[in-house]
């Protein structure tokens, strides 16, 4: 972003605050502000705008080009969220809950279906909301720590009008596979159809091909490889309509299925 004369006045008023920003950002994580100071002394500020311009769009690139590879290669045992395209068909509204660390490879399962997520105000969330939303999902932003009144807010509106909503019913931060109790308000508006999302990978190739990475994250995040082969168990809690009976009913599936990664 050049800073001339043939700029208008909003503009320049435009491009310091964005250069403030940035600086501010460096000052956290430089000590001193030595990175920050030396661009100012060398007339960079220019450069580091646009550098970090840049770099926040290759992120998002490779990202998208990543999932849209995901989207092509990962193959699914049908059939694939039967019971919830029999809800969506009938019209009645969904919540599809995922653990955190089995994120990816619900989406990727989710392929076809209108689903609307909800992505924190973050640059993570950022991140993921750029991706979801150019393949064909919608975002409602906000989370239990930036935003989360009219994220959740949103939420509810897709429900009344019978659409799905996907969540993780343990994120952002854990402890995993614990819901927070914002999963049992939105159960009370899904007439009894919330659902428990927990893709299982099989190996491929002899056993030489495992289809995923699970990280070192708090939640031992699953990442999703190319030509990986998933199988989606599609749990229905039971609670008799009493919202804690739901969340423990969430956890105990969960843990059943997942209880040895976090042992």
């Amino acid at each position: 972003m050049a800073c001339g004369f043939e700029q208008s006045p909003a503009d320049l008023s435009k491009s310091y605050r964005q250069i403030s920003e940035f600086l501010d950002h460096l000052k956290n994580l430089v000590p001193y502000g030595s990175l920050a100071d030396a661009a100012v002394d060398h007339g960079g500020l220019s450069m580091a705008q646009d550098k970090k311009t840049f770099f926040e769009f290759s992120v998002k690139a490779v990202l998208l080009c990543y999932f849209r590879l995901l989207q092509w290669t990962v193959r699914f045992e049908s059939p694939l969220l039967e019971p919830v395209r029999q809800r969506v068909q009938q019209g009645l509204p969904c919540v599809l809950c995922t653990p955190h660390s089995l994120l990816l490879p619900s989406v990727l399962a989710m392929k076809g279906f209108k689903a609307t997520f909800l992505a924190s105000r973050s640059r993570d969330g950022e991140l993921i909301a750029h991706v979801l939303e150019h393949s064909g999902f919608n975002m409602a932003r906000g989370s239990s720590s930036r935003g989360g009144v009219p994220g959740l807010a949103e939420l509810l509106r897709v429900l009344r009008a019978g659409g799905i909503v996907g969540v993780t019913h343990d994120g952002p931060k854990g402890p995993p596979l614990v819901p927070k109790p914002g999963v049992a308000l939105l159960a009370r508006h899904a007439e009894n159809g919330v659902f428990l999302l927990l893709p299982r990978f099989k190996k491929r190739l002899g056993g030489l091909w495992p289809g995923v990475i699970r990280l070192g994250s708090w939640d031992r995040f699953h990442l999703v490889l190319p030509f990986a082969r998933i199988e989606v168990l599609v749990l229905a809690p039971s609670s008799n309509g009493n919202m804690e009976d739901l969340l423990k009913a969430l956890e105990s599936m969960g843990r059943e299925v997942l209880g040895e990664l976090y042992t």
